[in-house]
């Protein structure tokens, strides 16, 4: 409950503090709104339900599939948001005559669009039934493991977990680099 409310603070803070300072009306801060705004997400549905499903055993609203698609959609948005903001910094860095050329509204919005349509195809799966674990499950656990079918939470990791790690530590390594080499 603690990291849920300090994620909607923190986060909240965050988009209110970029969308009222016309100064900070950047692309890369656009796309750290976007991410607030998937975090925000995260602290007060996904993480709110993920413990209601752990402390009753009972019914609960939402079912679970549909918990863990919010769950996949908003967490994989956050995600993809982190490898936008890293591929934003390198572009800005290592081409910035280019990024002049790139970074406009129609690529931004392009990008925001494209990060919230694949959560929400990809999210949405189980709660519409595909990618539920066929065999025998606990009601009352309600775990990627035990409620997802293993092709689904592979493909959530390789997509929204290894994927983005593929792409976000080298960029980090190269632009700690160029940063280094700027001193």
């Amino acid at each position: 409950i603690i990291i849920s409310i300090l994620g909607a603070c923190g986060n909240s803070t965050v988009i209110m503090v970029v969308v009222m300072n016309k100064r900070l009306h950047t692309f890369t801060n656009y796309l750290l709104v976007n991410l607030s705004v998937a975090d925000f997400l995260v602290s007060v549905v996904a993480i709110p339900f993920r413990v209601i499903h752990g402390h009753d055993s009972g019914e609960v609203l939402p079912p679970c599939h549909v918990t863990l698609g919010l769950t996949v959609l908003f967490d994989g948005a956050s995600r993809i948001n982190i490898t936008l903001i890293a591929l934003d910094r390198l572009i800005a860095i290592k081409w910035p005559f280019k990024y002049r050329q790139l970074s406009t509204i129609k690529v931004l919005l392009s990008s925001v669009v494209c990060v919230w349509i694949f959560g929400v195809v990809f999210g949405l799966l189980p709660v519409n039934g595909i990618g539920l674990n066929s065999g025998e499950t606990r009601k009352e656990m309600c775990f990627f493991h035990s409620s997802l079918s293993d092709s689904y939470v592979y493909s959530y990791l390789v997509l929204f977990c290894i994927l983005p790690l593929v792409i976000v530590v080298p960029v980090n390594v190269f632009l700690f680099t160029a940063s280094y080499k700027q001193m």
